[in-house]
C-alpha cells in the first residue's frame, strides 16, 4: 500500500534512499531548477565545474558576452539581464561580472536566472550549445508516514 503512495512500485528496483541519476540534458528541457544542484554544464562542448545556477548564469553570459558583445546593445538581452557599465548609475543590486568594464544583475531566483539564459541563447542561435546535469537527488521517504501506514 505505501509502495504505491510513494512510486515504488512504478519502479521496482530503486531502494528506499537510493540515489536517483539524472541525465546530462538541453538546458530548454531541464525544468525548473529551484532548489537543485548542478554536478556541472557542457557550453559549446567545454565541460565547466559549475555547481550552481548563479555560478551557470555568470559563466553563460560571460562566454556570450565574450563570443557576441554587439548582441547585447542591438537586442534586448542587455535590457533583460540590466547589462551596465561598470560606474554607472544604474542600479544594480548584485552586480556580476561578464567583462572588464560590465556587469549584469545577479539578483534573481533560479527559474529567472534559467529564462535569461534561455532567451539569450534563443537570441544568439545556440540553443544547442547549453547541456547541464543536475547533481544526483536521494529519493526520501517520510518514516512517519510511513510507519503510521503500517499500523
Amino acid at each position: 500500500m505505501f509502495a504505491k503512495a510513494y512510486g515504488l512500485e512504478d519502479s521496482p528496483d530503486t531502494e528506499v534512499g537510493e540515489a536517483i541519476d539524472a541525465e546530462e540534458i538541453n538546458i530548454f528541457e531541464a525544468g525548473d531548477p529551484t532548489s537543485r544542484k548542478l554536478q556541472y554544464a557542457v557550453f559549446f562542448d567545454e565541460r565547466l565545474a559549475i555547481r550552481s545556477v548563479s555560478q551557470l548564469y555568470e559563466a553563460v553570459f560571460r562566454r556570450l558576452f565574450s563570443l557576441r558583445p554587439e548582441l547585447f546593445f542591438s537586442t534586448d538581452v542587455g535590457a533583460q539581464i540590466k547589462l551596465t557599465e561598470i560606474g554607472m548609475k544604474k542600479i544594480v543590486i548584485q552586480p556580476a561580472s561578464v567583462a572588464d568594464a560590465y556587469v549584469i544583475e545577479a539578483c534573481l531566483n533560479s527559474r529567472g536566472k534559467f529564462d535569461r539564459i534561455k532567451y539569450a541563447l534563443s537570441v544568439f542561435g545556440f540553443e544547442d550549445k547549453l547541456r547541464v546535469k543536475y547533481a544526483q537527488q536521494i529519493k526520501l521517504i517520510d518514516s512517519d508516514v510511513l510507519l503510521a501506514e503500517l499500523d
